[in-house]
């Protein structure tokens, strides 16, 4: 499945780049069910620069704190997660070293939207990755970020978080769905109201 989305060119340090808002596959798309395919520096797919720089825009876009490469339909190992000036992109992300569990955070998802649920997760993560310029690195994440990790680690791994919950958990958050993409809706609603009272 090829991704889809609307063009975009902005300067970045000092460059014109021009890169790809993205449009989400729907939550059923086989992309989202089979474990990404490895990116290759030595021959790339596609330009790996432009590919971080579109799905971290596509993040803010849509309003996330993390996105992985296959949410919108393309099938390589990249996730980028963060926002504004701390931000990062990790190509070909291992998880190295997990210790801890912390039980006390819903999650959410863009291919969920409204969707928040209460998983498991180890609070202290090591992760070897790649940037995009293809250097690898190795960095310990604690807390939210580790646990955005992991969520973006399992849609890389062909998986997702409504799979680590029971069946009737899942049903019961679902159940509320509706309701919480209201409130979404208007909490995003009044942020822009008040955002242009204040402006």
């Amino acid at each position: 499945m090829a991704a889809t989305g609307k063009r975009v060119l902005k300067y970045v340090d000092g460059q014109m780049l021009e890169y790809t808002i993205y449009k989400l596959v729907d939550k059923y798309s086989k992309v989202l069910w089979k474990p990404t395919e490895k990116f290759n520096f030595d021959s790339p797919p596609t330009n790996p620069r432009t590919l971080a720089f579109s799905l971290l825009e596509t993040m803010i876009k849509k309003g996330g704190v993390g996105l992985s490469a296959n949410q919108v339909g393309l099938p390589y190992r990249v996730f980028v997660m963060g926002g504004g000036e701390h931000w990062f992109a990790c190509f070909n992300p291992e998880i190295i070293e997990a210790t801890g569990e912390n039980m006390d955070h819903y999650e959410g998802c863009l291919s969920y939207p409204g969707l928040f649920l209460t998983i498991k997760r180890a609070s202290h993560v090591k992760l070897r990755y790649q940037d995009y310029s293809g250097q690898v690195l190795e960095k310990e994440f604690d807390g939210f970020t580790a646990r955005v990790i992991q969520h973006e680690m399992d849609h890389l791994d062909g998986t997702s978080y409504i799979k680590r919950v029971p069946s009737i958990k899942l049903k019961q958050a679902q159940s509320k769905v509706k309701v919480n993409r209201k409130r979404a809706k208007e909490e995003m609603k009044a942020a822009k109201y008040s955002k242009k009272e204040s402006g």
